[in-house]
């Protein structure tokens, strides 16, 4: 899907007519798509006559509802191409489907509306295609306008969620990770050998009108015996954006990755867990996908679903459009109802926290006083203590001076007590007179 108006950017490309010189046999078919005013069109087409040199070369545009002024731009700008349209909306897939068909080129590249080529963009992806026969495609290194990287391949986990490789870091960072394999690569720039793309059967029209397409391709690719390539010399700008609202991509993406899930569970089992945020494990997957077991080849699992189209008609995507936003319609009614009830849950609830912390609080307060309470009675305690332990030494002295008088009474009450004192005292003056006299 096309992206919306938004800010320009120089990204070098001259203005004036955009020509391109007719091929009798072309070696790639760029096949560029795009959805009603496709605002950047023009200068995607630009950005390929001013840097498509060496390769020869065919440029098919394929169109879904365009509108008038769009069309008149393309006749009055541009010459050499051949131009596709459909009055209905066929998606990213039908849209692709149809330039491949027009195509001649052995070579096909699907390149997205929003994407500026920049040098060397497409001599690199033929180079890696030539020079790897077991490579069914190759992907381009996608730069976002300010600079950071959007893409480096794609890592696939077990449950079918997709993460960017390098998404958000700086360009000159230290990032150098070279030709490679990869579980997938956007079909914003993705070239495919048009070998690969018949056995295959190209995208799949049940992933309408866009997301998922291009990771189903690609793995169609890879259960057929061949690899997908990350080629970080080819570059492209990608204007990042849509014309529809974030709620109904995300819709669709989710619905497409359950219909991505299901086709390919077997195969899937041989991804690592999902771990998208944590930085550690999408490096730890990337490498992995290096040299990871092929999909068994085989026939693909039917997936049994009345809505798939039936036809190639306009009345049957029409018909499928229908169906989808009816389901959407559907999906945003389920949304809001489980707002609200949530709401009222959630009002319930605080109405019990709030009597829970009222009591809470009560019991808190009491708690309290019962503290200050103990803590007074253990005031008194420590001074009793004291008074019990002064009146315990005058008790203590008190009782020594009652023993030692009773031990006295005692004594003298015996028999000869008193004799003995005299007889002790008459030796003691005895004593003292000898010395007196010595």
């Amino acid at each position: 899907m096309s992206s919306p108006q938004g800010n320009r950017r120089d990204q070098g490309v001259a203005t004036g007519t955009i020509g391109f010189r007719p091929v009798d046999t072309p070696r790639a078919s760029i096949i560029v798509t795009g959805w009603r005013s496709a605002p950047y069109l023009i200068d995607c087409l630009r950005s390929l006559e001013a840097r498509i040199r060496s390769v020869p070369s065919e440029v098919i545009v394929s169109l879904n509802e365009p509108t008038p002024s769009l069309l008149g731009a393309i006749g009055r700008e541009v010459d050499g191409i051949e131009l596709l349209t459909s009055s209905v909306n066929r998606g990213f897939g039908g849209a692709c489907n149809r330039g491949c068909a027009a195509a001649r080129g052995d070579l096909l590249v699907l390149l997205n509306d929003d994407a500026i080529v920049l040098d060397g963009w497409l001599e690199s992806l033929v180079t890696a295609a030539d020079q790897h026969e077991e490579a069914g495609a190759v992907g381009s290194r996608i730069q976002l306008e300010n600079g950071d990287l959007q893409e480096e391949g794609v890592v696939i986990w077990a449950d079918g969620a997709t993460t960017l490789i390098g998404y958000g870091h700086a360009e000159d960072g230290p990032r150098d990770l070279g030709l490679r394999r990869v579980d997938y690569c956007s079909a914003a720039s993705l070239l495919v050998k048009r070998a690969t793309w018949d056995s295959s059967g190209g995208i799949d029209p049940g992933y309408f009108p866009a997301y998922y397409e291009d990771v189903d391709l690609c793995m169609k690719i890879q259960a057929g015996g061949q690899t997908i390539l990350y080629q970080p010399r080819s570059t492209v700008v990608h204007r990042d954006g849509s014309s529809t609202s974030q709620a109904y991509r995300t819709f669709l993406a989710e619905r497409n990755k359950r219909r991505f899930a299901a086709r390919w569970s077997p195969a899937l089992s041989l991804f690592e867990p999902p771990e998208q945020d944590n930085p550690e494990a999408v490096a730890r997957a990337a490498k992995l996908g290096a040299n990871r077991p092929l999909p068994l080849p085989g026939p693909l699992p039917l997936i049994v679903d009345p809505r798939e189209l039936v036809g190639d008609t306009d009345e049957d995507y029409l018909r499928r459009h229908i169906e989808i936003l009816m389901a959407y319609a559907a999906a945003l009614e389920d949304d809001v109802a489980a707002r609200a009830a949530t709401a009222s849950e959630l009002e319930t609830s605080r109405a019990e926290h709030e009597e829970e912390i009222h009591r809470l609080h009560h019991e808190a307060a009491a708690l309290q006083s019962r503290v200050a309470e103990l803590q007074s009675q253990t005031a008194d305690q420590q001074a009793r203590m004291v008074e019990l332990e002064a009146e315990l030494t005058v008790f203590a002295q008190r009782g020594r001076y009652r023993l030692i008088d009773k031990a006295y009474d005692i004594a003298t009450s015996v028999p000869g007590f008193q004799r003995s004192l005299q007889w002790a005292d008459a030796r003691h003056r005895a004593r003292m007179q000898r010395r007196a006299g010595d």
